[in-house]
């Protein structure tokens, strides 16, 4: 989990790997604690194929259990934020809507941001807002700051350009630099480098513009991943 908050893809995949099969004698009940994280760290990894085949999984472990277990509360706060690394509206929503009753729950990370991610992908930007506003304020009070740099940085991406935006990016940053999260700092620097700037053609993302302007440039897919701090 350290390897991935600090955005150390290959090592973060390789010891989750590692803890499953360690784990796999314990039996279902035991891998229902981890193969939502598993899930989580291989989609940010860029690991689609062994993200999805860590949700089957969790989805048949949750089958035959209440949606008030506490192993399926936990089970499902990460298992939604999966789904929305995948850009899957239907799983994260369905799963979101399993952890309503369970909305001050703290499973790897706040509930609320499980919930905000469900939000934003079906379009309903305000109320994943409204969700990551009340994360922020528990981070805040609870000192839980790489939750708190994770939801200052989502906050801001879902805020339309200006004066506001630009202050909560900012100070994303700074707490996502501060504490090693390469990954997400890198992320607050390109939104905030991205302010001001014309559509890109193609409907290209400002992350797949540097893509190309690194592939341009002659560098090697490994090159380009470590120059971005993603993996290859």
């Amino acid at each position: 989990f350290i390897e991935h908050r600090t955005g150390n893809d290959e090592a973060a995949c390789a010891e989750i790997t590692l803890a499953l099969e360690m784990l796999e004698p314990l039996g279902g009940g035991t891998l229902l604690w981890y193969g939502g994280l598993a899930a989580l760290i291989f989609a940010h990894a860029g690991r689609p194929e062994q993200a999805r085949a860590q949700v089957e999984l969790q989805e048949a472990r949750l089958r035959d259990l209440s949606a008030s277990a506490l192993p399926a509360r936990s089970a499902r706060a990460a298992l939604g934020l999966a789904y929305a690394a995948l850009e899957d509206p239907a799983g994260a929503v369905r799963h979101a809507g399993l952890l309503e009753p369970y909305l001050d729950d703290y499973h790897w990370t706040p509930v609320r941001r499980t919930l905000a991610g469900a939000a934003a992908l079906a379009g309903a930007t305000v109320e994943a807002i409204a969700l990551l506003r009340e994360a922020e304020v528990i981070a805040r009070r609870e000192g839980l700051m790489p939750d708190l740099g994770l939801v200052l940085l989502e906050r801001g991406q879902l805020m339309p350009q200006g004066a506001e935006r630009r202050s909560v990016i900012e100070e994303a940053e700074q707490v996502l630099a501060a504490l090693g999260m390469r990954r997400e700092a890198a992320l607050a620097r390109a939104a905030l480098a991205a302010r001001g700037r014309a559509l890109l053609p193609g409907g290209l993302s400002a992350r797949e513009a540097e893509v190309l302007r690194l592939v341009a440039m002659g560098r090697s897919n490994r090159e380009t991943a470590t120059a971005l701090v993603i993996s290859e």
